[in-house]
């Protein structure tokens, strides 16, 4: 392969550049960093991230997915009072509506790093 050649992997299309490998549309592409094993899905808002990537990944299981995700979106609106949380869970809602994963999931991140700085604030001990 030269710098410069286009190549087709699942239909993304792909340019070898000098610093890697760029991307030229938007199909289903997801970056290792992207990628979350189901033994990382250990929190209410990693959960949600799991399920919205399986759904972005493996459209024929889209339904089972989605309800597993609403039952977890669910579970997290109704064990917070923080309108950020609920606010955040709204436009994931409505991201998953319109199919638009990528979207769904960057907000997903944020939310996992919202939690983060929760729990990271949470006194010792407490659940």
């Amino acid at each position: 392969a030269r710098i410069g050649e286009k190549f087709v992997v699942n239909g993304a299309v792909l340019t070898l550049g000098e610093d890697g490998i760029e991307v030229q549309n938007h199909e289903m592409v997801l970056m290792g960093r992207d990628v979350m094993l189901p033994e990382d899905a250990n929190t209410p808002s990693k959960r949600i991230y799991y399920w919205l990537m399986l759904m972005y990944l493996d459209a024929p299981g889209q339904e089972n997915y989605r309800l597993r995700l609403l039952d977890d979106m669910n579970d997290l609106l109704n064990a917070t009072t923080l309108t950020d949380v609920a606010r955040s869970l709204g436009l994931i809602h409505q991201f998953v509506q319109r199919e638009d994963f990528p979207k769904a999931m960057a907000s997903a991140r944020a939310l996992m790093g919202f939690e983060a700085e929760l729990l990271e604030l949470a006194p010792k001990g407490a659940a």
